[in-house]
């Protein structure tokens, strides 16, 4: 299987999920601002797979962008269901 088969059967390599925190955040806290964070999360995987595609070592760009992304949207989550429990 190459580097491009195994990036589109598995977008969410390393651990980033951020549907979770997206609808935590969406559902508890502003729905644009969990929208927006999602929406680059989308676009890091973008960038991480055309630097998968190309060379290995060359997906760091992606990875970092998604990772901000998903650890922007679980604190968001998370903060917002602290905030309502509060």
């Amino acid at each position: 299987m190459g580097r491009l088969s195994v990036v589109a059967l598995s977008p969410t390599r390393k651990g980033a999920a951020p549907p979770p925190a997206t609808f935590g955040l969406g559902a508890a806290g502003p729905l644009p601002v969990a929208a927006g964070i999602g929406a680059v999360w989308i676009i890091g995987r973008i960038v991480y797979f055309i630097g998968y595609s190309q060379a290995a070592a060359k997906r760091g760009p992606g990875f970092a962008i998604q990772g901000i992304a998903a650890i922007a949207l679980w604190a968001g989550a998370l903060g917002a269901v602290v905030l309502r429990l509060v």
